[in-house]
């Protein structure tokens, strides 16, 4: 909310003030939306999660479109918490996608048993079947778990609080 409170690039340094449309934030929520209309018509995929993941990049456009532009403040806590929430989710997706590709591709994390399989015959576990080792299976439950919680401590924090120098670093990280 700096544009709004102080003039911003477009303006150039104000006296503090309201300063309504902020011009720069405008604009770089119009690339978001345009980045998550992009996945959705553009990435052929199975996963839906990347279809949950680029309707959140089109709510946070949009969202921040509006609270840019207006300084409405339903806009903006909607601007906040779903970037939160797709930052956290597609996390999570990338630890998820680590994990299989480690666990897959790499003998040496392969586990002893696999669901499914007998204790017996793992040589062959993960390759072309739907099992997976359970090394592989407690990666996957504490990633998203670990990730999902992260997201909703700082979600919550940042309502309750209205914290936003932790809004920023949960953000970013």
């Amino acid at each position: 909310m700096c544009e709004g409170r102080w003039g911003g690039l477009f303006r150039g340094v104000l006296e503090e003030g309201t300063y309504f449309p902020e011009v720069g934030n405008t604009i770089t929520s119009l690339a978001i939306i345009h980045a998550g209309l992009h996945m959705l018509f553009y990435f052929r995929t199975e996963a839906q999660i990347i279809s949950l993941i680029a309707s959140g990049f089109v709510v946070n456009g949009w969202s921040a479109l509006v609270s840019h532009a207006s300084g409405w403040p339903i806009p903006a806590v909607i601007d906040r918490w779903s970037m939160l929430a797709v930052a956290w989710v597609a996390c999570a997706f990338m630890i998820d996608e680590m994990g299989e590709s480690l666990f897959l591709h790499n003998r040496g994390f392969r586990g002893s048993c696999c669901i499914g399989e007998s204790r017996g015959n793992s040589d062959n576990c993960g390759e072309g079947t739907n099992e997976f080792p359970m090394r592989r299976l407690l990666l996957r439950a504490v990633g998203w778990c670990c990730t999902m919680s992260l997201s909703w401590i700082a979600i919550g924090a940042d309502w309750s609080f209205h914290n936003q120098t932790l809004h920023s670093v949960m953000t970013a990280a």
